[in-house]
């Protein structure tokens, strides 16, 4: 289903850029980066962690007239727009939107069965085991699992002498660094950014992820060809700014750059950190959210009395 041509409940239509330009020009010029996609994503996060769900649904709502939803990792806004959805009685978006997430974003039966609100749009709009399993084929008919196999046995090849061994082997692991960075670059230039979207999910059996192989890299092939390459994702809106940051991050610590480049995305490296202002505006500019937000959302999630 494309959200951009949704008519039904326009609610509330989020501006993020200056001028008279029709939505239609705006939709065209825009990305996810200027577009304020990933802002707007974690304040209806916060809302609807906070149970404001109507304030959260109705940002959503309006983002999604203008932008695909990504669904990221952690925050998973398409889901919060679901649930969110149903919480304030519009059950249709709730039931088409859960269809949705099955055949085109990958939600897995045991995510649903372990969400309260989702298990009851299940029930409700009729999405048994069996229907389930066959929108399940049309979402594994979209992934690349020749490129989701590449990418997990380079993962594995990362870590293969990173341990104890890692000094005897430090010649070793370099030249399959070396390897790997070659491999990611024809990745890139002809698939795009690997993610979800094109190797599926990772799970906790198997976790394919870029970010470990991506933090190896070389610092003159992470600066001039993964850190550009990485931010253009960004916009496209398929590598998560995380990732980004992480490696932006890595970079200016290998290099001994201004710490008032950082973004903030490592743990105990507050010392280092630039002032707060300087530093939630560097995160702004690559789509993360406040610093401390991720800190307090894990607490406010598991660690509540």
């Amino acid at each position: 289903m494309n959200f951009k041509l949704q008519t039904c409940l326009v609610l509330l239509c989020i501006q993020f850029v200056s001028g008279q330009n029709s939505p239609v020009e705006q939709e065209n010029t825009e990305d996810y980066l200027s577009s304020g996609y990933y802002e707007v994503v974690y304040k209806a996060d916060s809302l609807f962690l906070t149970r404001n769900y109507r304030q959260s649904f109705e940002l959503l709502h309006g983002l999604f007239q203008k932008m695909e939803p990504i669904n990221m990792y952690i925050y998973y806004e398409l889901e919060t727009y679901t649930a969110s959805a149903y919480k304030v009685g519009n059950k249709e978006i709730a039931y088409e939107n859960l269809q949705n997430l099955v055949s085109e974003h990958g939600l897995t039966w045991r995510q649903i069965k372990k969400d309260s609100i989702l298990s009851s749009i299940a029930l409700e709009s009729g999405l048994d085991s069996l229907r389930f399993m066959q929108m399940r084929k049309t979402y594994e008919a979209t992934i690349n699992m020749d490129l989701r196999e590449q990418i997990r046995q380079m993962k594995r090849s990362d870590q293969l002498y990173r341990g104890k061994s890692y000094m005897e082997n430090l010649e070793k692991q370099d030249s399959i660094d070396i390897s790997n960075g070659r491999a990611l670059k024809v990745i890139f230039e002809k698939y795009g950014y690997p993610g979800k979207e094109l190797i599926g999910h990772s799970t906790a059996e198997e976790r394919v992820m870029m970010d470990p192989i991506l933090l190896h890299m070389k610092d003159s092939v992470m600066e001039h060809y993964f850190l550009p390459k990485l931010l253009e994702f960004v916009k496209k809106g398929t590598c998560d700014p995380k990732t980004y940051g992480a490696v932006a991050d890595k970079l200016t610590m290998m290099k001994s750059l201004d710490q008032s480049r950082f973004y903030g995305t490592f743990r105990g490296m507050d010392e280092r950190l630039p002032p707060v202002e300087v530093l939630n505006r560097n995160r702004k500019s690559i789509g993360l959210p406040r610093y401390g937000y991720e800190e307090w959302r894990f607490n406010y999630l598991y660690k509540r009395p």
